[in-house]
């Protein structure tokens, strides 16, 4: 198995880019993240690799990172969800995203990716939901952005005690995330309005 490939790039076109390892060149599928990266011609990069081999051809997957792989890994082992589909996911959206929308049930985010769909979506989100385990219920979701500039502690506080009172841990990051300038709110009247939007 090759675990990773460090080299020079080459070229890239459609979904595929050229790595010069010592003079040997490999072909790679990869995700949309590694092409914005912007890498320049013969600039040495590492790629984490994935080898696919089925009947009909033998393919190579990079990636940026371990992360990515590991994302790419656990989208492969939906039933269904082959690695060229786990690559249109990974190019459709960030990791965060597709994380989010696993735990908060989002059939329709996920289906928005070409060759998956909402029987694909839902596939996802009910095999993965149990599989993914995030220590902090923001970590790893929500960019600064998206969390409306809270913090981590409040964030926390705010989610802790939604689930206390029976709801989900996902609801309770849909309904935090969906509040208004939560930044400038303390955390009674951020409980109160993701109560409210719990109650819509």
């Amino acid at each position: 198995m090759i675990a990773y490939l460090r080299g020079k790039y080459i070229y890239y076109t459609n979904d595929t880019i050229i790595l010069d390892v010592n003079g040997v060149g490999y072909e790679l599928k990869v995700p949309l993240s590694v092409i914005e990266k912007g890498y320049q011609d013969n600039e040495v990069i590492t790629l984490y690799t994935y080898m696919s081999v089925s009947e009909n051809a033998i393919n190579l997957y990079g990636f940026n990172t371990r992360r990515e792989l590991d994302t790419f890994k656990l989208l492969t082992s939906v039933s269904g969800i082959g690695p060229k589909a786990a690559l249109s996911v990974l190019s459709s959206m960030t990791i965060e995203d597709l994380n989010y929308a696993i735990l908060s049930d989002d059939v329709k985010r996920i289906s928005k990716t070409p060759g998956i769909g909402p029987k694909g979506a839902s596939k996802i989100i009910f095999e993965l939901k149990d599989k993914i385990t995030i220590e902090n219920p923001y970590e790893n979701i929500m960019d600064t952005n998206e969390s409306n500039g809270i913090s981590d502690d409040k964030l926390n506080d705010a989610i802790l005690a939604l689930t206390a009172l029976g709801f989900s841990n996902s609801d309770a990051i849909k309904a935090i995330r969906n509040i208004e300038n939560a930044d400038e709110k303390d955390i009674e009247d951020i409980i109160r309005l993701a109560l409210g939007n719990l109650s819509l």
